[in-house]
């Protein structure tokens, strides 16, 4: 079609150039080569019918890139706690978008893209809902702040149906060679496994607590901010006590509680690269940090404690969430089939 083309040959976006109602020529940015085709004729329609261009036509197109980085001063702005994986998050969201005017982005380029990752990256589908959040988030953002931005195409994008039937939580056997793995490659992180596997910490919770929210005297851990928005208390055992005692000898000025042996004097972040390496050692697959969590539910549930209490300190707003849990109990199990010979 006469004025519709690629400025770079091959890159997938195309433009539109036509001549407005004065004569002036006109270039577009718009995408796929088909929304290129329909804007196209929208402008000749428009222009033959001899009425003005819109308004906001006239107005600088705002790139995705902008929108996303202003999205990123708001989070640390706000201080999410997830401050760095949102900001990963962005990043890659525009290396893919960056140039693209954010208005021309539809909810079919975000499916596109997020499937083709899902193909070549392997990508969950949690991890693609995760990116469709991030990206969504930087569009509600700038609808709040900018009239002209109507659509949030990420919000319109279909979810990836994710299925949360995993429950990994370490047997016994691995956790006897995970200690032994950390104490003889990292024996200062070994506080760090241990306080997960008995408090059912979040990842992000956990390297991000910081020591003026450790009661050592009353015992509580205080987590300001969850993943539902809430407070959470979560007492502590003989076992995270005595850890978080000798931890507090070493108190640096940043106030984190858990320490990089690598980079001293540094907070954890992420134990991703000392993790891998320490379950690789101990001869254990298939286990994710977050499936320390998963450890401490589990225990609780195998060891008798009521599933409202469970929940309580898992922090779990939603009771469906501590259910998947529910058959990991013998009492429970027991008690349904005892039914079977009460009703006799």
């Amino acid at each position: 079609m006469k004025g519709v083309y690629e400025r770079i040959p091959g890159s997938g976006i195309w433009w539109i150039r036509y001549a407005d109602e004065n004569g002036k020529e006109r270039r577009e940015k718009v995408g796929s080569k088909r929304n290129a085709e329909a804007l196209y004729r929208k402008r000749k329609t428009t222009v033959l019918a001899g009425r003005k261009l819109p308004e906001n036509l006239r107005k600088a197109k705002v790139a995705f890139e902008k929108v996303a980085k202003a999205a990123i001063s708001d989070c640390e702005r706000t201080g999410r706690r997830d401050v760095r994986t949102f900001t990963s998050r962005m990043n890659v969201l525009i290396e893919a978008f960056g140039e693209r005017a954010a208005d021309s982005i539809t909810p079919q380029d975000v499916g596109a893209w997020l499937a083709t990752q899902a193909k070549n990256r392997e990508w969950s589908a949690a991890t693609q809902n995760r990116f469709k959040t991030v990206m969504s988030k930087a569009y509600s953002l700038a609808m709040q702040n900018d009239p002209h931005m109507l659509v949030n195409p990420a919000r319109l994008t279909a979810k990836a149906p994710e299925h949360n039937t995993r429950i990994r939580f370490v047997t016994d056997a691995e956790q006897k060679r995970i200690i032994k793995a950390i104490t003889e490659l990292y024996p200062a992180h070994l506080p760090a496994f241990l306080i997960a596997v008995h408090t059912g910490m979040r990842q992000g919770e956990q390297f991000t607590l910081r020591w003026e929210n450790v009661d050592l005297k009353r015992k509580i851990i205080t987590l300001p901010r969850t993943k539902s928005g809430k407070t959470r208390h979560i007492p502590m055992n003989t076992v995270v006590h005595g850890l978080l005692v000798q931890l507090a000898k070493k108190k640096e000025p940043d106030g984190f509680v858990f320490r990089s042996e690598r980079y001293k004097g540094k907070a954890i972040r992420d134990p991703k690269r000392w993790w891998q390496a320490v379950l690789k050692e101990a001869k254990v697959k298939d286990l994710r940090w977050h499936d320390l969590r998963h450890t401490f539910a589990s225990r609780l549930v195998m060891a008798g404690v009521d599933m409202r209490t469970v929940q309580e300190l898992m922090g779990h707003s939603d009771a469906n969430m501590t259910a998947r849990y529910a058959h990991l109990s013998p009492e429970h199990n027991t008690a349904a089939i005892e039914r079977l010979v009460s009703e006799k």
